[in-house]
């Protein structure tokens, strides 16, 4: 999801650190695990497994009790109420009051850098976010492994709290555009495309290759090209290259708009009615994609719930037009929007909707 903003970046709700102390008696054994949790007003947020006497640091008093602490991971204030520990010893438990201080920050005083910066595009995915602030690009949130392996690109699996600049292969280029999928983060800069996250994502090689935690440029067809947008799905890409359309990763339902349903890891240009047309936007739901050339919207991929716009819930390995017979007879589409299942466009300054309507995604009754 990609949201565009002239607002200076505003400071963050502050986050409580925890220092926890919790004094053990003596168990004459060295198997003792401790599980600390965090109580909060909607239940637990968040517990620590501390294998035994590890991510602590102890001190043992000559009866053989220990004085244990750590540092809890950070909870926003207003729902934090509590903390506790138990402890386990040959398969008995037993809860112990620990003494915990905390810390007030602001995750913004933690970055400078990004405080007071202009922003000017926004795009937040499952576990990651990132903000283009005059010209560079910042990230945050957590890599979660192989099942959202979408990161914040700095090189390392570790949460980050708050925004840190990306950089590598980044670094010095103007960045333009950014978008935060599940799996993958892709961002144009100085005309060019870099993605990071997963393999088949990446759009860098022929072959799949492994999940990678720094930017990796797009090669192939967009090797040379002047890339002007980028859009991350569930698990495929689409870019606007030299104002073509290109898209790659996972080709199932047709979602990479080829005219088949094969995997491709470099990029390939959309066919059909899109081949050799002027394409002034571009986007990836969860396994379909839409485009606007001409003032017409075009989807393809998986067709379920309707979300094509055509009138059919049939997949289409092409693009097809969205369908101007109803609400959008005589209207100009400018932008579109794919989500997890159904789309949406903006066309005479109003918007319009199709596909799953479930929790009311639609907003209106415009369809």
């Amino acid at each position: 999801m990609r949201q565009r903003s002239a607002a200076h970046a505003a400071h963050a709700a502050l986050v409580l650190t925890l220092a926890v102390v919790v004094a053990v008696p003596a168990v004459g054994s060295t198997s003792a695990s401790f599980t600390a949790s965090a109580a909060a007003v909607g239940g637990d947020v968040t517990t620590i497994e501390l294998p035994p006497l590890a991510g602590a640091s102890a001190v043992v008093a000559d009866d053989g009790s220990a004085s244990l602490s750590w540092s809890a991971p950070t909870l926003r204030p207003e729902t934090f109420t509590g903390y506790r520990v138990e402890r386990t010893v040959d398969g008995e438990t037993t809860m112990l009051s620990p003494a915990v201080t905390t810390e007030a920050t602001s995750p913004d005083d933690l970055d400078p850098e990004l405080t007071s910066k202009q922003v000017t595009t926004v795009s937040i995915g499952d576990r990651v976010g990132c903000a283009i602030a005059e010209a560079e690009l910042y990230c945050w949130g957590s890599y979660g492994g192989p099942s959202y392996p979408a990161n914040v690109g700095v090189g390392d699996g570790d949460p980050h709290l708050s925004p840190v600049r990306v950089g590598g292969l980044l670094a010095g280029k103007t960045v333009t555009d950014v978008s935060v999928g599940s799996g993958a983060v892709c961002a144009v800069a100085d005309d060019s495309a870099y993605c990071w996250g997963f393999g088949p994502m990446l759009g860098a090689s022929a072959t799949p290759g492994s999940t990678s935690l720094v930017p990796v440029k797009v090669a192939g067809a967009l090797a040379d090209a002047r890339v002007t947008r980028v859009s991350v799905g569930g698990t495929s890409v689409c870019a606007i290259a030299d104002d073509l359309a290109y898209c790659w990763g996972w080709g199932g339902s047709g979602r990479l708009g080829d005219g088949g349903t094969a995997n491709r890891y470099l990029p390939v240009a959309v066919a059909g009615p899109l081949a050799g047309r002027i394409v002034t936007d571009i986007t990836v739901g969860i396994a379909h994609a839409c485009a606007v050339s001409a003032g017409e919207a075009f989807c393809w991929g998986e067709g379920d719930y309707g979300r094509l716009g055509s009138g059919s819930s049939a997949d289409r390995t092409l693009p097809r037009a969205v369908d101007t017979s109803g609400v959008l007879a005589g209207l100009a589409v400018t932008r579109v929007a794919a989500g997890s299942a159904h789309s949406c466009a903006v066309a005479d300054a109003r918007a319009f909707c199709w596909g799953w309507n479930s929790s009311g995604g639609w907003a209106t009754a415009a369809r």
